[in-house]
């Protein structure tokens, strides 16, 4: 009896022992991981081109000055050179971020998908930026005019873009704004995107003119009261055509045709008239009154 008793006491023992010990913990690890697109937040932050390729130069020169192990003497305002480079750092993003597959397509040295945008384009790479190619390279034009650049359709940049020329060529029309920008970007569906932008713009919208119709006045009699065909008839000339007349040797001659137009009804008669000279058109007007009699 006791010699069990105490070996209780001993299991006792070692169970509070154990209970003690420091076992480690083994926790697992979560990683997550975010894709920051920086330069795409600062497009919405900007409403004008010029102002966003200011911020993008200076970002830039702050950044050479960090990476620079000496002092940089820079001048206090921006130069030429740094708003070129940094509209080419915005647009090799803008076509980073649509153009994906085809910049990888076209880095392998093969050709764009068939469902691509840029399929009828003849796209090339040059510079990390993708070009129109095209049939022009002999043409005595600008470099970037044979050769512009794509620019994708519904992007900001875009649209501000076509807003910049737009003020810059004092609220021209859709027409002047694509042939302007076509100069240095090609932009897909450029045509739906300047006619949005114009329709968009509050100072165009205040100039528009509106036209007020004028009251017409009352229509002749003779177009109100039923007569008899060609009882009344206006009479008018179309032209010139080339007619084509000979058997043997065909030769194309200038042709006018004289329209007779009925009052009441509407009803036309045609006449070939050779010149526009009062015999001719006497001769027209005895065809024409054989026809359907006196007027």
């Amino acid at each position: 009896m006791v010699a069990g008793t105490t070996l209780v006491r001993k299991f006792r023992k070692s169970i509070i022992t154990n209970q003690n010990q420091d076992l480690p913990e083994q926790r697992k690890i979560k990683l997550a991981l975010l894709a920051v697109n920086p330069l795409g937040n600062l497009f919405q932050h900007y409403s004008n081109w010029r102002n966003l390729l200011c911020a993008v130069a200076w970002i830039s020169r702050f950044l050479r000055y960090l990476k620079a192990k000496k002092n940089l003497d820079v001048p206090k305002y921006l130069t030429v050179s740094e708003l070129k480079s940094a509209e080419i750092t915005v647009l090799k993003h803008v076509q980073k971020e649509v153009f994906a597959r085809e910049m990888l397509e076209l880095k392998k040295g093969n050709d764009v998908g068939r469902k691509s945008k840029l399929k009828g384009l003849s796209p090339y790479l040059e510079d990390g930026l993708i070009l129109v190619g095209g049939r022009l390279g002999y043409a005595q034009i600008p470099e970037r005019q044979k050769h512009p650049i794509v620019l994708p359709n519904g992007h900001r940049v875009s649209k501000l873009i076509f807003e910049s020329k737009h003020r810059e060529l004092l609220h021209c029309g859709p027409q002047s704004l694509l042939a302007d920008i076509r100069r240095v970007y090609w932009p897909i569906k450029g045509r739906i995107t300047a006619r949005s932008v114009i329709s968009k713009c509050v100072r165009c919208a205040r100039a528009k003119p509106q036209f007020v119709q004028p009251l017409m006045g009352q229509l002749p009699r003779q177009r109100v009261n039923v007569s008899p065909p060609f009882a009344v008839t206006g009479v008018d000339f179309a032209g010139p055509l080339i007619v084509r007349s000979g058997v043997r040797r065909i030769v194309g001659t200038k042709a006018w045709i004289s329209l007779f137009v009925c009052f009441s009804t509407r009803a036309i008669h045609l006449e070939v008239v050779e010149n526009l000279s009062s015999g001719a058109f006497v001769a027209a007007l005895r065809r024409f009154m054989a026809r359907r009699g006196r007027c």
